[in-house]
């Protein structure tokens, strides 16, 4: 297939459909639909993520979408990351949780060793002159269970704010993470990378090669994306986490 990026905008064309519709249609940005049909392929932002995005557009126009890919192949000329990503980010000032779980670790192990050291070195001895439990008293087995006053139920902890920590586990993904309107996090991330915040009243991301990504809020594990782009969002609602749905 040659001049791939003209047969896009003239299947598009030829159906009447804005680009600003296919943006809302399909999650894919604007400036990115613009770079594949004008074959500017650095514009977007990694090889797998442009596979992705050619993949969702052509099917979404109703085109072959493995002859696209197969055409963008053989012209396409791998490029570099500009920047190294890190491979964790955390935001400044919050108490990373990996301290926190040794601090709480190290706090038992203090605790108990203080009770066995007390039970066999300073506890008192027993008093032999104890009166002797008097015969008339029924033994404890016989008492009736339902004397005794039963112990409340633990109320559950209330959700106050979301963490997230998003795991790639193969490739590359390109991700655009946004909280309280403000975009926190975009770039790309490789495989065995991470990021992770905590403490947000609210979470949005946009995510391409998303079934090769592992998100988790509040230590649980979403689903498996099972497409290539994805664009979820989630607040705090009645004190859980919830999904907020177009």
């Amino acid at each position: 297939m040659e001049n791939l990026g003209a047969s896009l905008r003239q299947a598009r064309i030829a159906k009447n459909i804005s680009l600003e519709t296919v943006e809302n249609e399909t999650r894919i940005r604007k400036v990115y639909l613009q770079a594949m049909e004008n074959e500017q392929w650095r514009v977007l932002p990694g090889e797998a993520y442009l596979r992705g995005f050619l993949r969702t557009y052509a099917r979404y126009l109703g085109q072959d979408e493995e002859e696209y890919v197969e055409a963008l192949n053989k012209i396409m000329v791998p490029w570099q990351v500009k920047e190294p990503v890190p491979e964790k980010i955390d935001l400044p000032g919050r108490p990373k949780r990996k301290n926190a779980f040794l601090f709480a670790v190290l706090a038992i192990i203090i605790l108990f060793g203080s009770q066995y050291v007390y039970r066999n070195y300073f506890a008192p001895l027993p008093n032999n002159n104890t009166p002797p439990v008097q015969q008339n008293e029924p033994p404890a087995e016989l008492l009736n269970p339902n004397d005794a006053t039963p112990e409340p139920p633990e109320a559950p902890q209330e959700v106050t704010d979301i963490d997230l920590l998003i795991k790639v586990t193969a490739n590359r993904c390109w991700m655009q993470i946004r909280s309280s309107g403000q975009v926190i996090y975009e770039g790309t991330l490789s495989a065995g990378q991470e990021i992770a915040y905590e403490n947000l009243p609210n979470v949005s991301f946009r995510m391409g090669n998303s079934k090769d990504t592992q998100v988790y809020l509040n230590g649980v594990q979403l689903t498996a994306f099972t497409v290539d782009v994805v664009d979820k969002e989630y607040t705090v609602i009645d004190g859980a986490v919830v999904e907020v749905l177009e």
